[in-house]
């Protein structure tokens, strides 16, 4: 096996980025935005997710997004056989689809499972983490801290943190309120998003009924 915890891409390393995403440091997922490009805010709503540490009282941390695996999506057939469990996969299914349309239809259509852009994670989700393109980081440069030092090869990884201790790092006021912050960002947007498109159908509507009231729309 050859490689670096930074650089390694041998099949131990990829299939771990199919198993579920490494977690940032507090600061990181700032990194991201300026490799992308966007806003934090913009990388958050379209690559980034909340995860959780439980404990006394969860933390919150930001995590990349997963595609969900055909295990969560049993797990969603699942849900679906019970009646609160179909309630609650409805609210889920009908806050996806409203942001994959207020994005753009940029989010993969099978991200209905826990773990998707713009989310807390629900539950512990498993899958493919979304910078993963055809086996290979498309934010190698700037991915999660758990990315980097995470190593098929213990022996070359001197010192890490523990996944404990990645948690504990988020555990100040400031970076909670960062998690707390693009959550309640995501509903401004989806409902700023929903206001406009409500404003600009009444706006149709009065110009239709306009252009049927008009002599010009009557045949002679």
């Amino acid at each position: 096996m050859t490689g670096t915890p930074q650089s390694c891409t041998c099949q131990t390393c990829v299939d771990a980025c199919y198993r579920k995403p490494g977690w940032f440091l507090p600061g990181e997922a700032e990194n991201v935005a300026k490799f992308l490009g966007l806003s934090l805010e913009e990388t958050f709503r379209k690559y980034l997710a909340i995860d959780w540490w439980a404990g006394k009282g969860d933390l919150n941390l930001i995590s990349p997004a997963v595609v969900p695996s055909s295990q969560d999506a049993m797990l969603l057939r699942l849900l679906e056989r019970t009646e609160q469990g179909a309630s609650e996969l409805a609210k889920v299914i009908r806050e996806q689809e409203a942001r994959i349309k207020n994005t753009g239809g940029l989010l993969d259509s099978t991200l209905f499972a826990s773990g998707a852009p713009g989310t807390r994670f629900r539950w512990t989700p498993t899958g493919r983490c979304i910078f993963l393109k055809n086996d290979r980081c498309s934010i190698h440069k700037v991915k999660p801290y758990e990315c980097q030092t995470g190593f098929h090869d213990p022996t070359k990884v001197k010192k890490r943190l523990s996944h404990k201790q990645v948690a504990m790092k988020w555990k100040t006021e400031k970076w909670q309120k960062q998690c707390q912050d693009l959550l309640d960002g995501i509903k401004s947007h989806v409902s700023a998003t929903n206001a406009g498109l409500a404003k600009q159908n009444t706006f149709l509507k009065k110009t239709r009924s306009k252009r049927k009231a008009s002599p010009s729309s009557i045949s002679t």
